[in-house]
């Protein structure tokens, strides 16, 4: 028992100072607004939804004191995060001189919710950094509308694809316009174009009827074949509303994918059509073709793909080939593996008239 007691007494007597280096590079970050007034948004008052956003910032590497790091000179690493990316063209690396960037130019897309502009200094493979990392104020920006979810150039992916998303729905006017064995479509009614969506439900979604108003929807944007849907989500709906009129097709805007992309998921309808000779496609999916104005079947020209198997009983397309079609209704959807690859989906056996 002393000899512990004087062990004690010997460490409390003794202090070994271990001495700091910089050669691991900075500590931390200092990221301020070069315009100290930039609105970062908050809980109560978010930025609203923006394709594109942009913002400058000082950067400051900090020792270990707090104070700059003045004998730092490398590169740092910018990313955005949980949610958001940079826009096309961000540079992703910035350099700081003598441990200061000045007026740094950063662009993002794709953000909502709460996130932040990160700076870590990463270094290379072989040769790690110090992992020192600062990030920008906190971001809060508001929930994206279906458009914002739908809207883009390239016609096979998302511009939220992969995220979580939150659909703004408080204060518009969405719909179902469809409701089937593995899901709902809805339909904001402020956005003929871009403004519908398929959410996959896996079976048929329970208390959810055509025309009901769709109060609250969440879930994660994913790409089916190039189908956007809203996976493994939630939902309220609440009233009714009138049902959107479909979006008449024409020949000249099937044969245009961009356009097409931004009735995807909407009702729609094709009018005078002929039907052509059913495939292997009718057999095992219930699909076959039809051909608007001059197209031609056999050239695959102007064609459209018609989902009906399911939903129209009274229809065998081998018993109409080469008649007309006077009208179909429904629901478009894509699928890239299927030729062609849109594809209406009628409803309902009063979606198709001869």
């Amino acid at each position: 028992m002393r000899r512990l007691l004087l062990s004690v007494l010997v460490c409390v007597a003794c202090r070994q100072e271990i001495p700091r280096t910089n050669d691991r590079g900075p500590t931390s970050f200092r990221i301020e607004p070069v315009d100290p007034n930039t609105p970062f948004g908050s809980k109560e008052s978010p930025l609203p939804f923006a394709a594109a956003m942009e913002f400058a910032f000082d950067v400051s590497a900090l020792d270990h004191e707090g104070q700059v790091a003045t004998w730092f000179d490398g590169d740092v690493h910018l990313d955005v995060n949980p949610v958001g990316e940079l826009a096309d063209g961000q540079p992703e690396w910035i350099t700081l001189t003598n441990g200061v960037a000045e007026n740094v130019q950063v662009a993002i897309t794709a953000v909502h919710g709460p996130a932040a502009i990160w700076f870590e200094e990463v270094g290379e493979p072989d040769d790690p950094g110090s992992y020192a990392t600062g990030t920008s104020p906190r971001l809060v920006v508001g929930n994206p509308t279906i458009r914002n979810m739908q809207e883009t150039d390239n016609h096979r992916i998302s511009p939220l694809a992969g995220d979580f998303v939150t659909i703004r729905s408080e204060d518009r006017e969405i719909v179902v316009t469809a409701v089937t064995n593995d899901g709902f479509y809805c339909s904001d009614l402020a956005d003929p174009q871009w403004g519908g969506l398929f959410v996959f439900t896996h079976s048929r979604a329970r208390g959810v009827d055509e025309g009901d108003r769709v109060l609250k929807l969440s879930g994660t944007a994913e790409e089916f074949y190039g189908f956007t849907e809203l996976g493994f989500p939630s939902w309220l709906v609440e009233g009714t509303r009138p049902l959107p009129a479909p979006i008449v097709l024409d020949a000249a805007l099937v044969a245009d994918d961009a356009m097409m992309e931004a009735y995807e998921s909407g009702l729609v309808e094709v009018r005078d059509v002929t039907v052509c000779e059913p495939g292997p496609d009718f057999d095992a999916f219930g699909q076959w073709t039809v051909v608007l104005g001059a197209g031609d079947c056999a050239a695959g020209t102007g064609l459209v793909t018609v989902l009906s198997a399911f939903t129209v009983d009274w229809f065998d397309p081998h018993e109409h080939v080469g008649d007309r079609v006077a009208r179909i209704t429904g629901n478009l959807r894509y699928h890239s593996s299927a030729e062609p690859a849109w594809i209406i989906r009628p409803r309902r056996n009063d979606d198709m008239e001869l």
